[in-house]
């Protein structure tokens, strides 16, 4: 994730949650050193986002979402399965994650 994916990101965070992090917290967020982005894109359209923090033995999922058009589609799937992929090469062993109601 950069910077110029904001708009996109924010737009996919509105469209999925009540009370969606602002463009502030984003950026608040991405700013720390164990903070990281990832997006998924269809035909260079970003349809999904996840932001997680890198603990010593665990990684952390803080923020989720997939677009409301492209869900059901395995976006969120393929996400989750990159992520757990990074869990051995980077030596931790579980991960969590942060559900908002």
């Amino acid at each position: 994730m950069i910077r110029r994916d904001m708009p996109e990101v924010l737009a996919i965070e509105k469209a999925g949650f009540e009370f969606p992090w602002s463009e502030d917290e984003f950026v608040r967020c991405l700013r720390q050193r164990n903070c990281i982005g990832m997006v998924a894109e269809t035909d260079e359209q970003i349809v999904g986002f996840m932001i997680y923090e890198l603990h010593k033995n665990r990684l952390h999922v803080l923020n989720f979402a997939v677009h409301p058009a492209f869900r059901r589609r395995g976006i969120g799937r393929q996400m989750i399965e990159k992520l757990i992929s990074k869990l051995s090469s980077q030596r931790r062993n579980r991960i969590m994650l942060e559900v908002r109601e």
